[in-house]
């Protein structure tokens, strides 16, 4: 059996692990996270177009005409389009709909509205936050577990190896005969 040195690299491995850390770390304090509409609220517009829908023109329509900040994504095939609107546009996919229309000569329709609130996303927040801490929790057991197994298997090997020896520990972990 081939023995590998891992502990002979626990310097380099804590070093490339502290700066991926810190890399980490940095990236996330310059790009802030971006909340989804789960999180921070808004209308969820679902439209369907007659032929594919072109998304870059449909973002731009709805920049221009009073929806800032919408984000469209394709949704199914490419005539269907998913339009998530920020809570503070306080919009009505009916008004979407007509601004859609207004501006191609291509068919759409109306096929779902929903408003999310913010509550959804603190909701989903603190459940997230409570699954980490007990993933969290269960891998500090099991490496607990596994290095408690592992150290009384060692003490039993080596009191194996001792009694074919013909020594027994005495309970003070001495020798006896």
């Amino acid at each position: 059996m081939k023995h590998i040195n891992f502990m002979g690299q626990r310097r380099l491995a804590i070093i490339m692990s502290a700066v991926l850390l810190l890399i980490s770390l940095g990236s996330l304090m310059v790009n802030q996270l971006e909340w989804g509409l789960d999180f921070t609220g808004g209308t969820l517009v679902e439209v369907e177009y007659g032929d594919s829908a072109d998304l870059d023109a449909i973002r731009s329509t709805l920049e221009t005409r009073g929806y800032p900040g919408a984000q469209v994504v394709s949704f199914g095939t490419d005539r269907d389009v998913l339009i998530r609107l920020p809570a503070d546009l306080d919009a009505d996919g009916s008004d979407v709909l007509q601004v859609l229309r207004s501006s191609t000569s291509d068919s759409v329709e109306l096929r779902r509205t929903e408003f999310v609130g913010p509550q959804v996303g603190d909701e989903l927040r603190e459940q997230g936050g409570l699954a980490m801490l007990l993933a969290l929790g269960l891998v500090v057991a099991v490496a607990y577990g596994t290095d408690r197994w592992a150290a009384r298997r060692r003490r039993r090997r080596e009191f194996l190896r001792r009694q074919r020896q013909g020594a027994t520990p005495d309970r003070h972990g001495g020798r006896e005969g």
